[in-house]
């Protein structure tokens, strides 16, 4: 609290009190996910899962982002991990992005690469 005196007729104090947001100024979005990875566990499909941002911006992560290069899906927050089914023979990549209400932070470093038979 920051105190203001001013010089009044009877010499009365005032106090005047400046109350901030914890978020003041642009909202900000969610870091970069990290540590993407992928796995073949049945034919067709893989598993891929990730390490959540360190920093989660000015509001909470709504949800995830997976993509690779003929598809996407969209993923609850609470989870680091989805099991991506009906790929096609091809080796795949995958890179995941975090979403809050203040926009979509920058996508992930790309997996490491698996072929799927």
């Amino acid at each position: 609290m920051r105190t203001i005196s001013t010089a009044l007729a009877s010499a009365v104090t005032a106090a005047l009190v400046v109350v901030a947001p914890a978020h003041a100024g642009e909202p900000r979005p969610p870091g970069r996910p990290s540590s993407v990875d992928i796995l073949g566990n049945a034919a067709g499909a893989l598993e891929v899962w990730w390490t959540a941002p360190v920093r989660s911006g000015s509001q909470p992560i709504r949800k995830y982002v997976v993509k690779w290069r003929s598809g996407r899906l969209v993923v609850p927050a609470r989870t680091t991990e989805v099991a991506v089914t009906g790929l096609g023979p091809g080796s795949y990549t995958f890179r995941v992005r975090a979403v809050s209400r203040a926009g979509a932070g920058p996508w992930s470093i790309p997996s490491r690469r698996l072929f799927v038979e």
